[in-house]
């Protein structure tokens, strides 16, 4: 809760809430929902606000995905087409395989869902990568470093997944605490990451392609 409040400062004063909506819309939503979950428990009636909550997440993340391919879209429309529709399919086909059932259709939807949106971010990252090459440095700079730490907080995400499911019918409670610290610290690195680009980035007061000043 704490570095979502700080990153959200950070976008404040900065004023980067105008270049980076999408961004700033999700770790608001980060923010608000830390709060809610440290209140310990749900109210029986707050039980559609819970699912709410949880299905919200990956909404917002494919939001912020699509986001990032409208800004590679000038730099090869029908490259980033095809990739999109290639990425999601593969991304479908990782979750299926990946994602963990559960006797819940909800809290199963979760689990695919999630495995769906890290399998994207891991994906579409170096298409980024590749597609944002040609752009100017001080343009490119932040679109790919919130894409970076989405792509590492997933991988931690996906790997996590992978071994629930290897250990399913025999359960081993030190492995899954200790993946759990494993992929709370690789988010608060990421928190910590993104803070320091924004605090150092200093492309609104360059001259920057248009497209890309309006990145996220």
């Amino acid at each position: 809760m704490v570095g979502h409040g700080t990153l959200l400062t950070i976008l404040v004063r900065r004023r980067l809430l105008a270049r980076l909506p999408v961004f700033a819309i999700l770790i608001a939503f980060y923010f608000l929902r830390s709060a809610l979950l440290l209140a310990g428990h749900f109210p029986a009636g707050w039980i559609g606000s819970y699912w709410v909550l949880v299905y919200l997440d990956p909404g917002l993340q494919l939001l912020l995905i699509l986001r990032l391919g409208f800004v590679a879209w000038r730099f090869g429309r029908a490259r980033v087409a095809v990739a999109v529709a290639l990425l999601m399919i593969t991304s479908f086909m990782v979750a299926w395989c990946i994602g963990s059932s559960s006797h819940s259709f909800l809290q199963n939807l979760a689990v695919k869902l999630s495995v769906f949106v890290a399998a994207m971010w891991l994906l579409v990252t170096p298409c980024l990568v590749l597609l944002l090459r040609k752009a100017e440095p001080s343009g490119r700079r932040v679109p790919l470093g919130i894409a970076l730490g989405f792509a590492a907080y997933s991988a931690a995400n996906v790997a996590t997944e992978v071994v629930h499911k290897h250990f399913a019918l025999h359960p081993q409670p030190g492995l899954f605490t200790g993946l759990s610290f494993f992929r709370a610290i690789i988010y608060l690195g990421c928190l910590a990451a993104w803070s320091i680009l924004l605090l150092s980035d200093r492309s609104h007061v360059a001259p920057v392609d248009p497209m890309l000043t309006q990145s996220l």
